[in-house]
């Protein structure tokens, strides 16, 4: 834990390892990398604005917000 960047990246990797460890002969199971999606998120935020990158977030969902969601739809 001393050596990674974060906590998600040293459970991660550990688990990654384990699993590989115990399992040689099956697929390395996916993991999912956030950095760069939430980077690219804020970079279109930018781009296009607040209110438009919200809008496009809630016409993208397939079902109606959360009860107290702060995007209603």
């Amino acid at each position: 834990m001393l050596d990674a960047r974060s906590v998600e990246q040293a459970v991660l990797e550990g688990y990654l390892r384990q699993i590989t460890a115990a399992h040689p002969d099956a697929p390395v199971p996916a993991v999912h990398r956030s950095d760069a999606l939430l980077d690219d998120a804020a970079r279109l935020r930018g781009r296009m604005g607040d209110d438009a990158f919200f809008a496009g977030l809630r016409e993208a969902g397939d079902g109606p917000a959360a009860p107290g969601s702060a995007w209603p739809r």
